[in-house]
């Protein structure tokens, strides 16, 4: 049996197949690293449209920290939000969980 096997680096993954959800959230003006001053919104999509256009100045480090740091500020609040998970014996005592 023979078959092709393909191979994608993380740069060409980016640029290509998560373009568009890049695109979404980092030009998102509400979204919070934008909000909390940590990413400049414009100056990111500037970069990553460069680096989508292979200008070799703009490395694959630098578009995607803040990308990553939006996910993972997203899925934290997320996690905020929600209710805690009960768990058997567990007390909620000032803010903390206590296990009897």
């Amino acid at each position: 049996m023979c078959g092709l096997v393909f191979a994608l680096t993380s740069d060409t993954i980016l640029r290509m197949i998560e373009r568009p959800r890049v695109l979404d959230l980092m030009g998102d003006p509400g979204n919070p690293v934008s909000q909390g001053g940590l990413v400049d919104r414009e100056a990111y999509l500037k970069l990553f449209t460069a680096f989508c256009d292979h200008d070799a100045r703009v490395r694959f480090k630098g578009v995607f920290a803040p990308f990553s740091l939006s996910l993972w500020l997203a899925d934290w609040q997320a996690r905020a939000a929600s209710p805690p998970p009960s768990a058997p014996g567990a007390q909620l005592t000032s803010g903390t969980y206590a296990y009897a």
